[in-house]
Formats: C-alpha cells, structure tokens, sequence
C-alpha cells in the first residue's frame, strides 16, 4: 500500500501543491489526540505530503488538505463536537469540508459537504478510501465531458 501511496502523491502529472513530509513527532502527536483511529493510508499520506492543495477531479474540484498539526485545531474550530459528530474533518475548500463518514465501516469512505448546509442534503462521498481520494488529486474535475 505504502509504494501505492508514493506512487499516487508523487506522480508528476498530477498538478497539486504538495507539502513537505510531516515530521513523525508531530504525526505520533495527532494520533496519539485524535479521538478515534485514523486510517493507516490518510497517516501514509501525511508521512509523504502533510497536506496540500490543489484541483480535485470530483466536486467541489478543489481540495486543501490540512497539515497533521492543523487537523485537531481545524475540528474544534469547525465545533465537529456538535456539528459533525459522526465525521471527522480532515480539509476544506470555499464552503466544502472533506471529512471521514463515521457512520461507514472504517477505513470510513471520504465525503465533502457544504458546512452551511445544517439539513446535510449537499453530501456527498467522493471515495471509498483515502487512497482512493488521493488518486483525484490534482486531476481535473469533468463536468459533462468539460474540463474546468
């Protein structure tokens, strides 16, 4: 899985900014404060590219990925306590958060929402896995066929 990941993060025709590797004390920190498991190829993402940003081949068609140190700050500032219990938030992009659906069996698929939508009806999952989410970024978004 993990030279799956490398491949997918480091490959040259996918146009995104990539972050430089998060340093693995600060990695053991936020699994160590997170207050569930978090899937083993979101942490070998952060190992590779802690965060990023960038075009997404799926609605919204952007993503901005929060460095490891950014993620616990991010949730308690999005109130995911009361607002998103069953997610947990790990991007964002405009009015969008990308999030893990806790509701689905872990690894949990991946889903974007639009955060002013209390009625959650402009949900929607965007992947199965992280890695799967990996391999729609910097990718175009095709929206009837036009490339935006």
């Amino acid at each position: 899985m993990a030279d799956d990941l490398a491949a997918i993060v480091f490959d040259q025709s996918a146009d995104w900014w990539r972050n430089f590797p998060c340093p693995e004390e600060e990695l053991l920190q936020l699994v160590a404060a997170a207050p569930l498991r978090l899937p083993d190829d979101y942490l070998g993402f952060l190992r590779l590219a802690n965060g990023g940003e960038g075009s997404l081949a799926v609605s919204p068609g952007w993503f901005r990925i929060w460095p490891a140190g950014k993620v616990l700050e991010a949730n308690r500032d999005y109130e995911r306590d009361e607002f998103y219990p069953d997610l947990f938030l790990f991007g964002v992009c405009d009015s969008n958060l990308f999030a893990f659906n806790l509701k689905r069996p872990f690894p949990w698929p991946l889903v974007a929402l639009d955060y002013l939508d209390d009625k959650r009806e402009c949900m929607d999952q965007v992947a199965d896995n992280f890695t799967e989410f990996a391999r729609l970024l910097g990718r175009p978004w095709l929206r009837s066929g036009i490339s935006t």
